[in-house]
C-alpha cells in the first residue's frame, strides 16, 4: 500500500507539471523541463533538506533516548552479554539477507527462523557482509550523483533503519518486525529508480501493471498467512515444522499444547526442546508446571531448581 501511494504521488504530480498539448502549449515551447518529483520531496525542497524539519524529530529521539536512559532501561539493556561484538555482525550480516530475501520472495515465512549465533570465521556470513557493503557502495554512488540521489538516500534510509538492531545484540537474533521502518526507505528507493528522470522510459509502461500483479501476490500471501496466526497452536505448530533446532519454537509449541490440553504430546515437545537447551529457565519452569499437574512432584521440584 505504501509504495502504491508513493508511485501514485510521484505520477501525479510529474503529470501536473508538465503542460498539455490540449492547452495549445507544447512542453518543448515550455521551457526546460522540470525534474520529476519524487517522494523525496516529501522531506526535501529543492533538492536540499531542510533542517528546521528535521529538528522536531531529532528532539523526539533524544528525548526518548534521555529518557530511557535516566530510567535505567537502556543501561541494563546494554551490560547484558547476549553475544560478543564480531559474532553480532557476523550473525545479523546473515539476518540482513534474510530480510531481503523475505522482502523479495516471502515464502516460507515463520515466526522462529532458526537462525544461531555465528562466529567472524564463517564464510556464509562473509559473502553476506560483502554482498551488503555492496548495496551500500551503490548507495553511497547514487548520493554523488544528482540522477541517482533519492535512490541511495533510500538505500542509506534503509541501512541506517536497520543499524541498531544489527549492531546492537538481542535475545531474538531475527524479527520481521524490525523492518517495517527501513523497508519505506528501500521503496522510496524503487519508486525513485522506476518513476524518476534515473528511470529506464520502458519500464514506466510496465511499471503499473508489475505493482498490481505484486500486490495481488503480496495480498493472497498476507491471507494464508494470516490463517497460521489464529491461535498459538497453529502458529508455533508452522514454527517448530520449520526451525525443528529451534529450542525457543519447540519450548513454544510444549506451551501451546499444554494449553490446549494434550498434555501427552506436550510432555514430549518439552523434554526435546530441553534437549536443545538444558540451560532455558521458561521451558525449565514450564516443564515443571507440566510435571506438577502429572502429580510428579519430585521431577518438577528438579526442574525448578535447575
Amino acid at each position: 500500500i505504501l509504495l502504491l501511494a508513493m508511485w501514485i504521488l510521484a505520477d501525479r504530480t510529474r503529470l501536473a507539471r508538465v503542460p498539455s498539448d490540449a492547452a495549445g502549449v507544447s512542453p518543448a515551447a515550455s521551457g526546460p523541463k522540470q525534474a520529476d518529483p519524487t517522494p523525496a520531496d516529501l522531506v526535501t525542497l529543492d533538492g536540499r533538506i531542510r533542517w528546521h524539519r528535521v529538528l522536531p524529530f531529532a528532539a523526539v529521539a533524544a528525548a526518548y533516548g534521555l529518557i530511557i536512559s535516566l530510567e535505567g532501561f537502556l543501561p541494563r539493556s546494554l551490560a547484558q552479554d547476549v553475544r560478543p561484538l564480531t559474532s553480532q555482525i557476523a550473525t545479523q550480516a546473515q539476518v540482513v539477507v534474510l530480510y531481503l530475501q523475505a522482502l523479495c520472495m516471502p515464502v516460507r515465512l515463520s515466526i522462529e527462523h532458526g537462525l544461531l549465533p555465528t562466529t567472524a570465521a564463517n564464510l556464509h556470513s562473509w559473502i553476506c557482509l560483502l554482498f551488503i557493503c555492496s548495496l551500500g557502495g551503490l548507495g553511497g554512488l547514487g548520493l554523488r550523483r544528482s540522477a541517482w540521489k533519492v535512490s541511495g538516500f533510500g538505500l542509506g534510509w534503509f541501512f541506517v533503519g536497520l543499524g541498531v538492531t544489527s549492531l546492537v545484540p538481542l535475545t531474538v537474533i531475527a524479527s520481521e518486525q524490525r523492518l517495517y521502518l527501513s523497508t519505506a526507505g528501500l521503496l522510496i528507493a524503487l519508486v525513485a529508480l522506476i518513476g524518476g528522470d534515473a528511470g529506464h522510459r520502458r519500464l514506466r509502461p510496465i511499471a503499473g501493471s508489475v505493482l498490481v500483479a505484486t500486490l495481488l501476490v503480496m495480498g493472497t500471501l498476507s491471507v494464508e498467512r494470516n490463517s497460521l496466526w489464529e491461535n498459538e497452536l497453529t502458529l508455533w505448530s508452522d514454527a517448530a515444522e520449520k526451525a525443528p533446532h529451534s529450542p525457543r519454537a519447540q519450548g513454544n509449541l510444549a506451551l501451546a499444547l499444554h494449553e490446549a490440553g494434550d498434555l501427552e504430546a506436550a510432555g514430549r515437545t518439552y523434554k526435546q526442546a530441553i534437549g536443545l537447551d538444558r540451560g532455558h529457565p521458561r521451558i525449565r519452569t514450564n516443564y515443571g508446571t507440566w510435571l506438577e499437574e502429572s502429580g510428579q512432584w519430585q521431577e518438577a521440584e528438579q526442574q525448578y531448581l535447575t
